[in-house]
This record gives C-alpha cells, structure tokens and sequence, in this order.
C-alpha cells in the first residue's frame, strides 16, 4: 500500500470491513442497524463522489 494517498487507504480498509459492517447492521436491527448501513454505505460512496469533484487533497 505503499504510495497511496490517504483517502485511498481509508476507502480500502472500508471496502475490506465493509462485509462485516451489513452483516453486523443486519444482526443488530432497529434504528442502531439502520445507522450503522446508512455509515457504511455513506462511507464508500464518500470518497468516489470526493475524486469526481476533485476534492481529495495530497497528504
């Protein structure tokens, strides 16, 4: 992972535990599941809209 800006590293870690982060939304039901997906799912469409509009700084 050597050379990869920040955001990168940080969408690929959540990429990664993204799996994890349904099943675990999916187990716990109610209104704390439904923030956990809604984090999850906000969490990986973050850094793509961040790269189409240019946002993403280097580190």
């Amino acid at each position: 992972m050597k050379g990869l800006r920040l955001l990168e590293k940080i969408f690929i870690v959540w990429v990664m535990s993204f799996p994890l982060l349904i099943m675990l939304a999916i187990w716990l039901k109610g209104w704390i599941g439904d923030l956990l997906f809604g984090i999850s799912v906000v969490g990986l469409i973050l850094p793509i809209f961040a790269r189409i509009m240019g946002l993403e700084r280097e580190v």
